[in-house]
C-alpha cells in the first residue's frame, strides 16, 4: 500500500460521510488496485478511524466523529 492511496481512500470516505461502500466499489471509484485499497482501509480500521459496516461487515465509512 501506498500514502498515496491510503490519502485517497480516506478522502473519498471524507467526501461522502453517509456512504459504505466496499473495498471494490472504492477501488472502481479511485482507479486503484482493489488490493491496495483493502490494505489502506485494513490500515484506517486498525487505526480505528473506519469501521467495517453491513451484514457480512464489507462496507467501509469514517467512524462518527473523525474529523469533526
Amino acid at each position: 500500500m501506498t500514502d498515496e492511496i491510503l490519502r485517497r481512500v480516506a478522502t473519498q470516505l471524507a467526501r461522502a460521510p453517509t456512504s459504505s461502500p466496499t473495498a471494490d466499489e472504492l477501488a472502481r471509484r479511485l482507479a486503484a488496485p482493489a488490493d491496495a485499497v483493502r490494505e489502506a482501509l485494513d490500515g484506517l480500521v486498525a487505526a480505528g478511524i473506519v469501521e467495517r459496516r453491513g451484514p457480512r461487515r464489507n462496507r467501509y465509512r469514517l467512524k462518527s466523529g473523525v474529523g469533526a
